[in-house]
């Protein structure tokens, strides 16, 4: 019997010691933060602000990409082209399946002429 309270006497008191305690010891506090409790902190605060802006904005923008890429698909199959030049240094392609478009970045050879697949 005098074993078990030797043992919850010492598990006691290694519950009761302060955090700058555990630090030294280097013990972790196992409690953790409170539920609900959030730390603020202004600097962090305007950059998840300015990011979210950034986001949004990006989201925006994924919906009017896809009306442009839709409106080029339509205008490719009423003129019945699977590639077209774009620019000096851009090729429009329709891609297998007939479902989708790709704009991109002509291929150069070393010659300084055009490829183009």
């Amino acid at each position: 019997m005098a074993r078990t309270k030797k043992k919850a006497a010492k598990k006691a008191s290694t519950n009761t010691r302060t955090g700058k305690e555990l630090q030294k010891s280097g013990r972790v506090d196992t409690q953790g933060e409170l539920d609900g409790v959030i730390e603020r902190n202004p600097e962090v605060e305007e950059a998840a602000e300015s990011y979210r802006e950034a986001r949004d904005e990006r989201m925006g923008w994924n919906d009017e990409e896809s009306k442009r890429k839709k409106t080029l698909l339509e205008l490719m199959r009423r003129h019945k082209l699977m590639k077209c030049a774009v620019g000096d240094d851009h090729i429009a392609e329709r891609l297998a399946g007939d479902e989708d478009v790709k704009v991109r970045k002509k291929k150069k050879a070393k010659t300084g002429l055009e490829v183009v697949k």
